[in-house]
Parts: structure tokens; sequence; C-alpha cells
């Protein structure tokens, strides 16, 4: 069997801890599944799902000359409910953080199915490689990102080693 390089290793691991969370964690995997991430376009608002491919935002992505992109937010870390004051806070560091990397941001928000469910804040970076956006998400504490490249369907992206609701994924 022929050795496995680096990155493949390290692909396998994140599968690995995809699947995990996919059994462990199905309450959350199906709240992130039942959101529509919305995004506040020049050309328009536009609304993303885990796994739709959007044509119109493949277009927009093109015409802003990125090939990756991440929605990202500060609220809630690990899926806490923090006071909204705290969360704008935390939103304030994550778009100025965006901003010192020389990222574009477009405001969005991620709305759930459920009315209940107040909408949440979060930033479209557009050009960013999804391994930065998950070491992004990771120090404001996120559970998970969704992410994409150009051309492909959004994805919901676990931003371990710590996923799952803050678990670490068994062996």
């Amino acid at each position: 069997m022929p050795p496995i390089c680096k990155r493949t290793a390290r692909r396998q691991r994140q599968e690995s801890v995809e699947d995990h969370c996919r059994v462990s964690a199905s309450p959350l995997v199906a709240t992130y599944l039942a959101t529509s991430y919305r995004v506040d376009a020049p050309s328009g608002q536009i609304c993303l799902r885990v796994g739709k491919r959007s044509r119109q935002f493949d277009r927009w992505l093109q015409r802003q000359n990125a090939r990756s992109w991440a929605f990202i937010t500060a609220y809630n870390p690990a899926s806490r409910h923090l006071p909204r004051w705290r969360n704008q806070g935390r939103q304030r560091c994550l778009r100025n953080r965006i901003g010192a990397l020389g990222f574009v941001a477009w405001p969005g928000a991620g709305v759930g199915d459920d009315p209940t469910w107040e909408p949440e804040p979060s930033f479209l970076v557009i050009g960013i490689p999804i391994a930065e956006a998950r070491r992004i998400a990771r120090r404001f504490g996120q559970n998970a990102i969704v992410a994409g490249r150009t051309g492909g369907a959004p994805k919901l992206v676990w931003c371990g080693p710590r996923t799952c609701a803050g678990r670490r994924p068994s062996s």
C-alpha cells in the first residue's frame, strides 16, 4: 500500500470527525441543515442551503474572482446562547479580524426554518481558504461553518478538534 501524504491523512481525519458528528450530534446537524444562509450582496439577497448549489451565487462569486468562501459568525459560541450585547461585541471583533487578514466580508444571517429562532448575524467571507476560515471560527468558539468553492454546493465544515458541541470525537 503506498504511503499516504499528510494532506490525504488530514482529510481522512476530518472526514472521520464529520462522520462522528453526523451520528453523535444529529440534533445539532439538523439545526444547521434547517437553516438558510442569507447574504446581502449588491445584486440582491442570495440564499444558500447546505448541500444545494446556487447558480446565482456561483455567478456572483465569479464576478468577485473568488474561488472559495465561508459563512462565519461569532454569535453564540459552541451553540450556547449569549446576551445580545455580548454577541454584538464578538461580531465586531470577528469583522475586525477578517478585515485585518485582508478579506472582504459581506453581511448576512443564518435564518432557521423554525420561525421562533432569531436570525444569527454572520459574514460571508469571499476568497478565504476554508482552512483559514475554520481557524477563525475556532478562535470564536464556533462548532461549524458553512463553506465551499465556486461551482460546488455549500458544505457544513466542522471546526474541531473540539466538535459536536464541545465534545472530542471518539476514535
